[in-house]
């Protein structure tokens, strides 16, 4: 008759099954490795995706996920370290938006492979056991830019995007998030800067069969991912992608792989229904479409949706206070852009009356003086004016109109460091939750309600901005001192009781 195994013998099976398991699959080393790792049923589809990328059985592969999803633990730290423990003589090339950034996973990398843990499941795949910098006395490559495996022909090469990684090839190529924010995604002279570079400087370094792996938080509809997979659908020669793209709440046309009921959240542990809706009404459709639904264009385009505007008939609460803003052309009367002024009336209660304003070519001196004459019928308690263009003389002109009449206006210059784009998104979430009413009227503001529900990025109306530096001085104005700047000061939230 056999003997039952022990404790310690069924025990030790178990760690055995555990290192082939972790052998054999992104997830299972991941666990094994990071035995804390918290794994929701989306973290098993992609290492799943992932497997088959490492194995060859697919060679262009794009994952798009929500912020703070568990993408980057995934893929810029459990997958290089596992493709060297399998194939220790293939190289990689991973990058992100920064070299930092990409300096940091390479340590993060590095670190995995000095485990314990790691070394029982791969003895062969070690690294030299000094930082330095350069090869010196037979020795190998280890520094926060690149590390080789000892004894081995694998190498891990690390760079930030745009970054210079010529002389080396790799088989397997990782691009984490290109882009860093919001203004670099609006900017077409970076996104051009982000393709020039992936056309001519990452691509240039694939290996014959090498795969490519890009891994993203969509910002804008022609970002890398945007032209990559427009790219593939004019042209059957270009690289053909299989994506996979998890947006935050389930929608109705999701793919198969996506095993969630519509309007369910994808990492309810972490990211609640109640939550995520939280944050859509703090961010504003179109910023959360992006980030979080992997849409950087919602259904409709654009920016605003005129199911969002709040009309008001033109007759405001009593003891309103007023704000304006001011959008100035960039050489007045000649730039065949107008001047515009918007004017913003607050209640008590933090609601917003976008009421009037006038949008025209006007002279420096012309338009100094209908500030003036305007603010002696409003009593403005802030204006914003963007100094970029004509904004800095009007300013300096109703000041010495002021010294004249005693008729000082309360007047501050913001420079547009960002585009419209930019400027208008984070204004949108109080339009969406309708704390911003328009005067139905005017029809200045009717035109510039038509011009909010067509702005999409690349457009350029004269009001839209003035609109924006309107609302900026009202949301902000109870949190400025006299001396502050609109960027340092604290924001005022709409909605409250003042």
């Amino acid at each position: 008759m056999s003997k039952s195994p022990t404790a310690a013998e069924i025990l030790n099976q178990s760690k055995e099954l555990n290192k082939e398991l972790a052998r054999r699959s992104l997830l299972g080393f991941t666990l094994y490795t990071k035995p804390d790792y918290e794994v929701n049923w989306h973290h098993a589809l992609t290492a799943d995706y992932l497997d088959k990328w490492i194995a060859g059985k697919i060679r262009r592969l794009i994952i798009c996920e929500p912020p703070q999803h568990g993408k980057s633990e995934q893929v810029s730290r459990r997958v290089p370290a596992y493709i060297l423990g399998l194939k220790p003589d293939d190289s990689i090339i991973a990058t992100s938006y920064a070299a930092d950034l990409a300096s940091m996973m390479n340590r993060d990398v590095q670190r995995i492979i000095d485990d314990e843990k790691y070394n029982d499941l791969f003895p062969n795949t070690k690294l030299y056991g000094k930082n330095i910098r350069t090869l010196a006395d037979g020795t190998w490559l280890r520094n926060s830019e690149i590390f080789e495996v000892v004894g081995r022909k694998g190498f891990y090469k690390s760079s930030g995007v745009g970054g210079a990684i010529t002389g080396i090839g790799c088989n397997f190529g990782i691009v984490d998030d290109p882009f860093k924010n919001r203004q670099e995604a609006n900017s077409p002279t970076i996104r051009q800067a982000v393709w020039d570079w992936y056309a001519s400087t990452f691509y240039t370094r694939l290996r014959k069969d090498a795969c490519i792996l890009i891994t993203v938080t969509r910002w804008h509809e022609d970002d890398l991912v945007g032209r990559l997979l427009k790219l593939a659908k004019e042209d059957k020669n270009a690289d053909q992608w299989t994506v996979v793209s998890l947006p935050a709440i389930a929608e109705d046309d999701r793919p198969s792989y996506d095993i969630r009921e519509t309007g369910q959240p994808l990492w309810p542990s972490k990211y609640s229904l109640k939550d995520l809706k939280k944050r859509k009404a703090t961010m504003g459709n179109y910023e959360f479409s992006a980030l979080y639904q992997q849409r950087p264009t919602p259904p409709g385009g654009a920016i605003v949706k005129r199911a969002s505007i709040k009309w008001y008939d033109g007759e405001l609460p009593p003891m309103v206070e007023w704000f304006a803003g001011i959008d100035t052309a960039t050489s007045l009367k000649t730039s065949g852009h107008d001047t515009a002024i918007i004017e913003v009336a607050r209640d008590r209660y933090g609601y917003l009356y976008v009421h009037s304003g006038t949008s025209e070519q006007m002279s420096v001196s012309t338009m100094s003086n209908q500030i003036n004459a305007r603010h002696v019928i409003r009593g403005f308690r802030l204006l914003l004016i963007e100094l970029n263009n004509a904004g800095e003389a009007i300013k300096q002109r109703i000041e010495e109109i002021g010294m004249v009449s005693r008729i000082y206006p309360p007047i501050k210059g913001r420079t547009a460091s960002t585009d419209k784009t930019a400027r208008l998104l984070p204004v949108t979430p109080f339009i969406e939750n309708s704390a911003i009413l328009f005067n139905r009227a005017d029809p200045l503001i009717v035109s510039l309600v038509e011009h909010l529900c067509l702005f999409r990025p690349g457009s350029d109306y004269d009001d839209v901005d003035a609109f924006v530096w309107a609302i900026n001085a009202a949301i902000s104005y109870l949190a400025i001192d006299q001396e502050e700047t609109i960027e340092d000061s604290e924001e005022v939230k709409i909605g409250e009781d003042y």
